[in-house]
């Protein structure tokens, strides 16, 4: 597979997860106007800027419009950030449309992870599109309702049960949402097995997903 992806790296992309979402999201994108490039410069503005608002004192974080008004507390950075898109033909005028889009990219996400025949990798592996068939893999039905027993699988399993009984929230393949208690949990390192909250920042809120009530 290595002598594949260095050899023949396009043929990979209907056969390796990542390069088949990659190829997918890129489509998605230019679908909506946008290239690939200057998504990938909004994503890193949109960083930058969570990061500013992340840092200020105070419970309650700023919104996206707080931050962007006149006398927002991180307008300096916003500015610069501004700076930034201008010189690639981009304005903060597009930021509506960009989270949006955003949004709609988690929404793949979650459905592309789906398992069945209705997940999107399922429609496609149906449709002849990829191959992602795996032999010896078996026991499906079981792990649409067990999660793995170790790592962050686990840990997000458990965390969608209980919410789901409780006030809700989101969750996505790195992150999980504490809706009624206003917390999210970083999920991004595949091992991690403890609980550790942190109160959520205003971008996460217009970017989540709806997953269980």
């Amino acid at each position: 597979m290595l002598d594949r992806l260095e050899q023949r790296p396009g043929e990979l992309c209907r056969t390796l997860d990542w390069e088949i979402k990659l190829e997918l999201y890129r489509d998605y994108v230019r679908g909506h106007e946008l290239d690939w490039e200057s998504f990938e410069l909004w994503s890193s503005i949109l960083e930058e800027l969570e990061a500013a608002i992340d840092e200020l004192p105070g419970e309650e974080p700023l919104t996206l419009k707080q931050a962007l008004a006149l006398e927002s507390p991180v307008r300096s950075v916003a500015d610069r950030l501004g700076r930034r898109l201008v010189e690639h033909g981009l304005t903060w005028n597009d930021v509506d449309r960009v989270l949006d889009l955003r949004a709609r990219l988690l929404e793949l996400e979650i459905r592309y992870s789906q398992i069945g025949p209705k997940s999107l990798l399922g429609q496609l592996q149906t449709a002849g599109r990829v191959n992602h068939r795996m032999p010896g893999v078996t026991d499906v039905d079981r792990a649409m309702s067990h999660p793995p027993p170790s790592g962050r699988a686990r840990l997000r399993g458990q965390l969608v049960t209980r919410l789901a009984t409780g006030g809700g929230g989101r969750a996505g393949w790195d992150r999980v949402f504490d809706r009624e208690n206003r917390r999210a949990l970083d999920l991004s390192d595949p091992f991690e097995t403890q609980e550790r909250w942190a109160r959520r920042r205003p971008l996460e809120r217009l970017q989540g997903l709806e997953l269980f009530e």
